[in-house]
C-alpha cells in the first residue's frame, strides 16, 4: 500500500512511487489534490482517498466516494483511520487525531496536511504522515509504504 499526500497537482510523484513499488495493490491519497490519482486510472491498483483542505471538495475530477473528509478502512483486520488532518489541527498537536483514532478503534492513522513526514507510535496507535512530494517542508519529497499481512502491519517512509 502506497501512501501519498499533498501532491498539489504534481501527478508524476504518484507514478514514480508506483514504479518503485510495482507490487503495490493499493494507493492511498491523504488529500490536497486527490484528483491527481487520475494518473493511475486503469492501473491494477485500488485507489482510496479523502478530501483535503485545498481544491478536493470542489474538484469534479474526484469521484463522490472519495470526497469524504475521513474514512475508516479495514485491510486484513487492521483498522485504518484516513484523514487529511486539517480538521484535527495536526499542525499543532496530534491529540485530537489520537482521540479520534481511539473512538474508531484504529490501529493505524494516515494523514497529511503538514507536508512533514512523520512515523510515530503512541499507546498502540501508529501515525503515518507521508509528507509531501510536491512541496515538502523540512525534508525531501516523500511517500509512505505499508505492508499488511495476517493482521500485522509495517510502515516505512521513503524519499525520492
Amino acid at each position: 500500500m502506497i501512501v501519498i499526500s499533498d501532491t498539489h497537482g504534481e501527478r508524476s510523484w504518484i507514478q514514480k512511487a508506483l514504479e518503485r513499488h510495482p507490487d503495490a495493490d493499493v494507493v492511498v491519497h491523504c488529500g490536497d489534490f486527490a484528483s491527481d490519482l487520475e494518473v493511475v486510472k486503469g492501473a491494477p491498483v485500488e485507489v482510496v482517498s479523502v478530501a483535503g483542505n485545498v481544491m478536493d471538495l470542489h474538484n469534479g475530477l474526484v469521484p463522490p466516494e472519495n470526497r469524504a473528509e475521513e474514512r475508516l478502512l479495514v485491510y486484513e483486520g487492521v483498522r485504518i483511520l484516513l484523514t487529511h488532518g486539517h480538521r484535527y489541527d495536526v499542525k499543532h498537536t496530534l491529540n485530537n487525531l489520537f482521540y479520534r483514532a481511539l473512538e474508531e478503534q484504529a490501529a493505524l492513522v494516515l494523514f497529511g496536511h503538514t507536508h512533514v513526514a512523520l512515523k510515530l507510535q503512541h499507546e498502540g496507535i501508529t501515525f503515518l504522515n507521508p509528507g509531501s512530494p510536491a512541496r515538502p517542508r523540512g525534508g525531501r519529497p516523500g511517500y509512505g509504504l505499508i505492508e499488511i499481512k495476517s493482521g500485522e502491519f509495517t510502515c516505512q517512509l521513503f524519499t525520492f
